[in-house]
């Protein structure tokens, strides 16, 4: 009985040792999504990096983060897109610097941004 108590602690500590290794890998996607965020992020991508499949990370994500892993990546590029805007940059330009590469849906993006979060 007690090796099999012995086993089950050990089982215990492996789980939480893995919870907690998977915490700061997802922590540290977010921190690379924050200096990368005018990259190509891709929700598959980053679950590959941290060799987890796409429909957990996207659950740790969120329950880590707070936000999707969309939502996030939406507001730091919306954010930025806030401080490019006010240096008078032109759309375009900002567009690509926040990642986005056709100016129009950047236009849609921020605006519908700007709406759901001044609405709130």
């Amino acid at each position: 009985k007690w090796i099999q108590e012995y086993i089950l602690g050990i089982t215990e500590k492996c789980k939480d040792i893995k919870k907690q290794s998977l915490k700061k890998s997802i922590i540290k996607t977010a921190e690379y999504m924050k200096s990368h965020f005018a990259e190509k992020l891709l929700l598959e991508d980053m679950a590959n990096y941290i060799h987890i499949n796409q429909s957990y990370f996207s659950v740790l994500f969120k329950q880590h983060i707070g936000k999707s892993f969309s939502e996030y990546l939406l507001d730091i590029r919306m954010n930025e897109a806030k401080m490019l805007i006010k240096e008078n940059l032109n759309l375009g330009e900002v567009a690509r610097r926040v990642g986005y590469q056709d100016t129009r849906h950047f236009k849609k993006m921020y605006k519908q941004y700007l709406d759901k979060n001044t609405n709130q």
